[in-house]
């Protein structure tokens, strides 16, 4: 009574998913069940291949072949309104079976159903894969960026640090420049007011050294 039950209702969903697909997607799924003769696999069994680990190296290669089971058909629209258990029974069905015995699944409906039972579940796990690369690349690309960030504020703080000592430099030397002959010390010498072109000057060649060691290599 149960399997008459069950296979009743799989009956419908392969029915009502089969429905769904018109003959240019039937072709697009048939060919997938075509041997070739010197490697004498298909397309259906390179789907049911494991997939290794991909690196940033190989993202290319399975953005390509996420693209091509696109081109098969959507699968999500195929398969609206069966549950996810389901599905998940059909694509393990679809696994154990070779292309062989598939061909002689006497109701092509059924075989539609698995077929894109399968195919739907590739592109799922496919597709994630595609968006966790992608996610791990930006990442990588903003550790960067963050990371030249570091080492030019580091930079520039060095380079602040510096400055005080380079103006304190300049000033004393143009108070020495500017001081009367003779004078040997504080007391003898006079109250100088410092002329405004050589504090300009002064800050033109503070800003001169900042400058000039943001342009050297490596900075």
């Amino acid at each position: 009574m149960t399997a008459t039950i069950r296979t009743g209702i799989n009956t419908g969903l392969f029915s009502m998913v089969a429905g769904r697909v018109d003959a240019a997607a039937r072709a697009r799924l048939a060919r997938l069940l075509l041997v070739d003769p010197v490697s004498r696999r298909s397309e259906f069994d390179k789907l049911k291949d494991v997939a290794q680990a991909v690196s940033l190296t190989k993202f290319k290669t399975r953005l390509e072949f996420l693209c091509e089971l696109d081109a098969l058909g959507p699968t999500e629209q195929w398969l609206e309104g069966v549950p996810s258990g389901k599905v998940a029974h059909f694509t393990g069905e679809a696994k154990v079976t070779d292309v062989a015995d598939l061909r002689k699944v006497p109701a092509e409906d059924k075989r539609l159903t698995l077929i894109i039972s399968l195919l739907h579940t590739v592109r799922t796990s496919t597709r994630d894969e595609v968006v966790t690369m992608s996610c791990k690349r930006m990442a990588a690309i903003h550790k960067k960026g963050r990371d030249q960030l570091e080492a030019l504020c580091e930079a520039h703080r060095a380079e602040s640090a510096r400055l005080p000592g380079v103006f304190g430099e300049v000033l004393s030397a143009v108070r020495e420049a500017v001081a009367p002959p003779g004078a040997t010390g504080a007391q003898e010498r006079p109250a100088i007011t410092i002329p405004l072109f050589l504090v300009l000057g002064t800050l033109i060649i503070s800003k001169s050294c900042v400058s000039s060691t943001r342009t050297k290599p490596g900075v």
